[in-house]
């Protein structure tokens, strides 16, 4: 939520200030998830639209640049094998997939439950080459600068400003459609809903 209070901070131009724009988007995902997972679905399919285009718009951002760091032709093998970071590198891998609390309940809502292990799987390498790709491309582009966010890279390239609005909309499209979920999670947990499902 944090992230994405920066996000719309960046697209609003400044004009709503990234605190507010975090509280708003809170506010705005503890009312979604009052959707019913049949709905909520389609916003799950427009945030993974949006993932898609925020990596093609950081992507295309950085096709701008004169110049990239290529840290491998400056420090060799060392740039991209380091194996003291793959410990601290785990909290970020760990990140990228906490949607486990949701599992239960996609798992209730799924029309044909047979085909729950495929779509985690492919789901799972789907989510591993798209963020382990642009990590990696992000190394590639911004070398030893690559902030934790690579928007914030992206925010410092003024010859980019259309694929760097894109990509901070997109990505604030994709945290805010899918906040909801853990929170759903959350609630179930504490207050076990009664009635027939949907």
């Amino acid at each position: 939520i944090v992230m994405n209070g920066i996000n719309i901070s960046a697209v609003s131009g400044g004009h709503v200030g990234p605190e507010t724009a975090a509280i708003m988007s809170c506010a705005l995902a503890a009312l979604m998830v009052f959707l019913p997972m049949r709905v909520y679905s389609y916003f799950s399919l427009v945030a993974s639209i949006a993932l898609a285009l925020a990596g093609l718009a950081v992507v295309a951002a950085a096709l701008t640049m004169e110049e990239w760091a290529n840290p491998y032709n400056h420090l060799g093998e060392p740039a991209l094998v380091q194996l003291q970071n793959i410990p601290r590198s785990i909290g970020i891998i760990v990140f990228c997939f906490a949607g486990h609390p949701c599992f239960p309940i996609v798992y209730e809502c799924m029309k044909e439950p047979q085909y729950w292990m495929t779509s985690v799987y492919l789901t799972f390498c789907l989510a591993f080459m798209y963020y382990g790709g642009l990590g990696v491309f992000g190394y590639l582009v911004f070398g030893q600068d690559l902030q934790a966010s690579v928007t914030q890279n992206v925010e410092l390239l003024p010859q980019a400003w259309l694929f760097r609005q894109i990509a901070f909309l997109c990505f604030a499209v994709k945290i805010q459609f899918t906040a909801p979920m853990p929170l759903n999670a959350i609630m179930v947990a504490l207050w076990r809903p009664e009635g027939p499902r949907e």
